[in-house]
C-alpha cells in the first residue's frame, strides 16, 4: 500500500532502518502524481549524480515495505562526508523536520537543495575557495601553463557576461578545467600587452567548470578574491536565455515573466545554460592571429608565440565540440533522457519547489490527502491544536509543538514557562485569505502543522492523545478564538513522561525549559 501521510512515511522509513545500513538516507516521492513521477525521478537522478565524484552512476533503490513512494540511497556509496549529510538533513523542512529520528528527505526538495550554493559545494567537498577546488579536481596550474596545456579565447558577446569575457581552458587530472574571467566594467588597458590582459585574468568574477568522473559537469562561481559564491553579481552577468523557446518551460514563463532575466545561481543556472555542453563563441583575438597580424602587435617574440598558442581557435572549438558530445552521452546514459530534455525537466521540477506558490490543491497533494481532509486541517479547532501541542511537549518534540500552536519563539518560551499568552493564529488559515501561500511559509511551519493535524484527526498516534484532548477541552476556550493559556491550566501530569532509552520517569522543568529525570525516580 502507499503511505497515507508524511508521518506514515516516516514510520515506514523507521521500520526499514532496522535492517539497512546506518549510512542510508531515505527519499520520499509521497504526493507526486503518476504523471510527474517519471520527470521527478529523472531530475533526482541527475541531481544525485551531479553531486558525487563516483564514476559509476548511482540510482535510487526502492524500500521494501508498506510504502510504494519510499526509496533509499547510501551516502557512503556516494562518498559524501557525514558532516555534509548532517548539514543537508538539518535544512530539510518536510519529513526530517517532522521526525528527525530517521534521515528522510523529500525528492523534489533534494533536487533544489543539493544543486545550489553551499550545499552543492559541501557535497562535492570543494571547500570554500578556488584554490581548494583546484586541489579537489587535480589541477596544477603552474605545470599546465609551463607545458602549454592551456588555451582560451576572448569573446566580445558571450550572451551571459555584460562585457567582453575571457575564457581559459587548462588540463587537470580529471580532464578539462574551464574558467571565465568577467569584469564589472570594460577593460581599458592595452589588450595586447600580455596574455593575462587579453583574457582578463584580473577579473571581478569567474565561472569555473569541468567534468566529473561520470561525465557530467561540476560548476562553481568565485569572486576576485577566489572565494566560492552562490550567485554571480547581476551587474556582471545574467541568465539571458529566452525560455519561451522551450516547449516544457512555456507555462513557467507565463506565470513568471521575469524568468527571462535571472541571477546566475550555481549550479541551477549552469545546468540550463550548458544543457548541451559547452557554448562556443567567436574569439576576436584568434581572428587577428589567423590574419597573421600579431607580429605587428608584439615586440617580444616569446610573448607572441605564447599568444599564438593560447588563442588557437581550432583547439578551442575541437575541445568544446568533443566535450559537449561526451556530456550529452553521459546525461542520456545516466538519466535515460536526451540532454536538452533532461535540462528542461530539471528546470521544471526545481522551479516548482523553489519558486512556485503553494495552492490548496498543491498542499493537499503534497500531504497525500483529498481536498476535504486538508480543509478540515485548515479549520481545525484550537482545542485540537492545543491538545496535540501538549502531547508533543510530553514527547520532547518542542519544535512541532511550536508549529502547531503557531507561536513565535518568545511566545512559545513564555507558554512553556506557564505564562498566559494568546494562542497563535493557525498558519493554515492563511489559505483562507487567498488562493495560495508562499513556499517559504509552507516549508517553515504550515507543512508540519497540517501533517500533524491531519494525522491526529484521522487516528491518534497514542492513546494518551485522547486524554490530552479531553483535558484541553476543559479550558475556557471557544473554537477559533485566540485566548490566554497556561500550562498550569492542565493537569501537571501532562508534563511527566518516560525516557524512551532508559524507561526512567522524567519531568519538564519550567525554569530551564528542559526535560530532566524525576527526583522521585
Amino acid at each position: 500500500m502507499i503511505a497515507s501521510g508524511p508521518l506514515d512515511e516516516c514510520d515506514c522509513a523507521k521500520a526499514a532502518a532496522k535492517s539497512l545500513p546506518s549510512s542510508t538516507i531515505y527519499v520520499s516521492f509521497l504526493g507526486t502524481t503518476p504523471g510527474d513521477r517519471a520527470n521527478l525521478e529523472a531530475a533526482f537522478t541527475f541531481a544525485l549524480n551531479s553531486t558525487t565524484f563516483r564514476r559509476k552512476p548511482i540510482y535510487l533503490v526502492p524500500v521494501i515495505g508498506k510504502s510504494q513512494t519510499l526509496y533509499r540511497i547510501d551516502y557512503e556509496e556516494l562518498e559524501w562526508s557525514l558532516e555534509s549529510v548532517k548539514r543537508l538533513l538539518a535544512n530539510e523542512p518536510y519529513f526530517y523536520s517532522l521526525d528527525p529520528s530517521v534521515p528522510i528527505v523529500r525528492a523534489d526538495w533534494f533536487v533544489r537543495e543539493a544543486t545550489f550554493g553551499a550545499t552543492y559545494y559541501d557535497l562535492l567537498q570543494m571547500g570554500k575557495t578556488a584554490s581548494t577546488l583546484e586541489k579537489r579536481v587535480g589541477l596544477d596550474r603552474k605545470t599546465a601553463e609551463n607545458l602549454r596545456a592551456r588555451h582560451g579565447a576572448r569573446v566580445i558577446d558571450s550572451g551571459v557576461a555584460f562585457h567582453a569575457r575571457g575564457i581559459e581552458r587548462l588540463g587537470s587530472t580529471l580532464g578539462s578545467y574551464w574558467i571565465t574571467h568577467d569584469g564589472a566594467t570594460a577593460v581599458k588597458t592595452n589588450p595586447f600587452e600580455k596574455i593575462d590582459e587579453l583574457i582578463f585574468k584580473q577579473a571581478d568574477a569567474h565561472e569555473i567548470f569541468g567534468q566529473l568522473p561520470n561525465g557530467l559537469f561540476w560548476f562553481a562561481l568565485s569572486n576576485a578574491k577566489g572565494e566560492l559564491q552562490n550567485a554571480a553579481p547581476i551587474s556582471i552577468a545574467a541568465d539571458r536565455r529566452d525560455y519561451r523557446a522551450s516547449k516544457e518551460l512555456k507555462d513557467i514563463v507565463k506565470e513568471r515573466p521575469s524568468f527571462k532575466t535571472l541571477e546566475i545561481q550555481n549550479a541551477h543556472s549552469c545546468y540550463g545554460c550548458h544543457a548541451l555542453g559547452l557554448r562556443d563563441a567567436p574569439d576576436f583575438v584568434a581572428g587577428i592571429a589567423a590574419e597573421d597580424k600579431l607580429k605587428v602587435r608584439f615586440k617580444d617574440r616569446k610573448i607572441q608565440g605564447q599568444v599564438e598558442d593560447f588563442f588557437d581557435a581550432r583547439s578551442q572549438s575541437e575541445a568544446m565540440a568533443f566535450e559537449s558530445k561526451a556530456y550529452q552521452r553521459s546525461v542520456e546514459r545516466i538519466t535515460g533522457m536526451p540532454a536538452l530534455q533532461s535540462a528542461n525537466t530539471f528546470a521544471c521540477v526545481r522551479w516548482k519547489i523553489a519558486e512556485a506558490p503553494v495552492t490548496k490543491a498543491d498542499a493537499a497533494a503534497e500531504l497525500n490527502v483529498d481536498a476535504q481532509e486538508f480543509e478540515k486541517a485548515c479549520q481545525a479547532p484550537d482545542e485540537l491544536r492545543l491538545g496535540i501541542a501538549y502531547w508533543l511537549i510530553g514527547q520532547s518534540d518542542t519544535r512541532n509543538a511550536q508549529a502547531v500552536l503557531g507561536l513565535p519563539d518568545d511566545g512559545y518560551k513564555a507558554f512553556l514557562e506557564g505564562q498566559a499568552v494568546p494562542l497563535g493564529s493557525s498558519t493554515l488559515r492563511a489559505f483562507a485569505k487567498g488562493p495560495s501561500i508562499s513556499r517559504d511559509l509552507w516549508e517553515s511551519v504550515a507543512y508540519r502543522e497540517a501533517s500533524l493535524l491531519i494525522c491526529y484527526q484521522k487516528k491518534p498516534r497514542s492513546a494518551s492523545v485522547d486524554e490530552v484532548r479531553r483535558r484541553a477541552k476543559a479550558l475556557p476556550l471557544k473554537t477559533g478564538e485566540a485566548a490566554p493559556h497556561k500550562i498550569g491550566a492542565v493537569d501537571q501530569s501532562i508534563l511527566r513522561s518516560t525516557d524512551a532509552r532508559t524507561g526512567a520517569p522524567i519531568e519538564f522543568n519550567k525554569e530551564t525549559g528542559q526535560w530532566q529525570f524525576s527526583k522521585g525516580g
